[in-house]
Parts: C-alpha cells; structure tokens; sequence
C-alpha cells in the first residue's frame, strides 16, 4: 500500500517562500462573501459524498436549501435552485456564478477558498473514513487549483507552494469556519519579513553592511514578487538592540551583516566598539522567537558551526571558514533575487551558490542546516521535500 505523504509529520524549515498567492492580494473588506460561497460549496460536496458512499439518506433538496439560508441571500438574489436539480449540478451553477459576475481575482479566491474547506475535510474525516474517500476529498481541492491556473491567467499563483502550505495549516482535523479560512489568506498574503542586524564597529575592519544591503534591495526590486518581501534594517547595531527590534519587527528572517569568529558575533556597545555576542547566547535569544523566525543567516565568517541557532529556530545559513566582503554581497543578492522571484529557501540557497559562482572569481562554502539534521552543502545531493515533486499536483495525492 502506497503511503500518504501528505500526512507525514515531518517539518521541513526550508520549503516556505515568498509568494504562495503571487500576484493575489486578499481584501478582507470586499472578498468575505467569497469565503460564504466556498463554505456553501463545501456543504455540497460534503453531502453529495457522503450520500454516494450510503451514510445517509439521498441529499434532498431541503438539504440544499438549508445551507443556502443558512449563508444569507444577499449575494443569491440571482441564484435560483429548480425541484430537481442535483448537488452536482448545484456546485456548478453556483461555480459559473460568480466566475460570471465577478472578477477574476474574486473567482480565484473563491477557489483558494473551496481548495482550503476540502483539505480540512480530507483530515477532519481520516478517523471515520478509509484512505480512498480521503484520496477523493484531496483530488477535489486539487482541481480547484488546476481550474485557478486555468481560468485566471492574468493571476501568477505558486500552485505546489501553495498546497503544502495548505496542507500545513491544514492538517490539524478540525472543522473549519469562513473565519479560519479568512484567516489563513490573510497569513499567505502577508509579506515575508527580513531584519538586518547591520553593526560595524568603528575598531574593527569594515565589512560594508551598507553596500550589502544595496546589493539586496536591488536584487529585490528586480523579482516577480519584490512586494512579497519586506526589509527592515538596523544599521550600527547595538547588543542592547536585539530583543528591542525582534519584538518589535517579528520577522520571519534574520540575517547578520557583520564581524564573526569562532567565538561568535560582533555587534556594538555604547560607543561603536566592537562587542562580543556568543553563538550560544544568540541562539538562546532567537529561540524565544521561534514562532515567526523561520530562517537565520549569518553571512559571516565560520558561522556553518552555529548548528545551535537551527536546533533553536529551524533553519540556518552560514558559511564554512573565511568569507570575503564580496563573496557575501554575491550570495546575498543572488538569494533574495530567488526569494523574491517565488522560490522556496531550499531552492533560493541552491541557485544563490550556483549563480554567485559564475564569474570564477567568488569563493566560498555556504551551509544550510536544519534543525536536528546535518548541513546540506550546496550541491549535495538532499532528499527532496513533498512540494518539490515537479509531475503534478497529483504526485502530491498516492
């Protein structure tokens, strides 16, 4: 028997990315009815398939009906339902519904919606259901993806990001509300952010954190989703500024422009001197935050041993030995340039070290590491995560 690997409990850190949505931005103000027609939608389906597995009488009309009052009748003042119309035949009208009236990016986010409701479902009834109903519930929320980037072309979606952060959020069984899918659109619309800690210590060579961040923000401005990705700096940091800007920015990403050893961190005291934060004590730091921070960059010198900071957070990118001031430009704003563009941090980390190494002159050794695991080198072979999986959506279902 094939195994599910949809339910797989295993947390990969590195296969967020920027742009799930893409171009898709979810108005909470003018798009909450959709979330009522994904939820009607739901309903249908929901009786449909438990009627043809014989867990209840047929779906009769007063069924149907039931759950259209239920929603409310000011969106259905055109929406009419004849004695004798199917379930089936329900969904479709109510589909062409809104793809008719409505724009396109309403029509995609009622399809995110339903998408998002039969997951839920597919989870929610693992323990009452065998694995072939649950293999169906999941093929339907696939088609809504498929019909998404077939009927809306002007909407750029990442469809196999977007499922397995779908079935991340999603796999709790629970019976999910329009409020919890209101929620999670709001959660994939929302921008990544990144928080530089930029210190550079007037008694300590220059690492030029200023001409890094350029390097970055023009990488930035070129990518299909630069809007997806935010950036917060603090030029001169102090140690006494750490905790002050995590809770203040709550980022998902932090990375470190500056001074690094074996023995850790250079940031700055009072008076722009170097002062020294070891790894230890910045790992237990970045801990306490670890339910937004979800990658750690340490573009500095020797920074590969701090597999302390992955086991905190989850994930980490150092680099082994040495690093030139331009080698760390290089690998900087090749990497936003693919976080930007939709790439997941797996796939941002391998062409940053593969396109920054193109002119022959840059040389370094960068390292991701995930917590409880082994660094990944770039270039080594790494068993791939589910969503990198590039025959289908289907492959996703077994």
């Amino acid at each position: 028997m094939a195994t599910d690997r949809s339910n797989l409990e295993v947390v990969d850190f590195s296969s967020f990315s920027s742009a799930a949505l893409g171009t898709l931005e979810y108005d909470d103000d003018t798009q909450d009815w959709l979330l009522t027609f994904g939820h009607v939608v739901a309903h249908y389906e929901y009786l449909r398939t438990h009627a043809d597995r014989g867990l209840r009488d047929p779906v009769r009309l007063d069924d149907i009906i039931e759950v259209i009052n239920s929603t409310g009748s000011k969106y259905m003042s055109s929406f009419k339902i004849q004695d004798n119309i199917s379930v089936g035949d329900c969904i479709a009208q109510i589909r062409r519904f809104v793809k008719a009236t409505h724009k396109e990016k309403s029509y995609a986010l009622f399809l995110i919606a339903g998408c998002s409701w039969y997951l839920s479902k597919s989870y929610w009834l693992t323990a009452e259901s065998d694995s072939r109903h649950q293999k169906q519930l999941k093929h339907v929320a696939c088609s809504h993806l498929r019909e998404l980037t077939a009927s809306c072309p002007n909407i750029a979606i990442q469809e196999k990001v977007l499922w397995t952060k779908l079935n991340q959020k999603l796999r709790k069984p629970h019976d999910i509300s329009t409020y919890d899918i209101r929620e999670l659109l709001q959660e994939l619309c929302r921008p990544l952010k990144v928080l530089l800690f930029s210190p550079d210590p007037r008694d300590a060579g220059s690492t030029r954190p200023g001409a890094e961040r350029r390097k970055l923000m023009e990488a930035r401005c070129k990518a299909a989703f630069r809007d997806k990705v935010n950036v917060e700096d603090i030029p001169s940091c102090r140690v006494e500024d750490i905790a002050h800007e995590l809770d203040k920015h709550r980022p998902d990403i932090v990375q470190f422009l500056g001074h690094g050893d074996e023995a850790g961190l250079y940031f700055e005291d009072g008076d722009g001197r170097a002062k020294l934060v070891q790894i230890e004590a910045f790992a237990a730091l970045l801990g306490q935050y670890k339910k937004t921070i979800k990658l750690v960059i340490l573009n500095t010198c020797y920074s590969s041993r701090a597999q302390c900071i992955a086991d905190e957070v989850g994930c980490l990118i150092g680099m082994e030995g040495k690093i030139r001031n331009k080698d760390a430009m290089a690998f900087t704003a090749s990497f936003y340039g693919a976080l930007g563009d939709g790439l997941t941090v797996k796939e941002s980390f391998d062409r940053a070290n593969t396109s920054a190494k193109l002119d022959g002159t840059v040389r370094f050794q960068a390292h991701l590491l995930e917590k409880g695991q082994a660094s990944t080198t770039a270039g080594a072979p790494t068993r791939p995560p589910p969503y990198n999986d590039y025959r289908g959506l289907d492959s996703l279902i077994t």
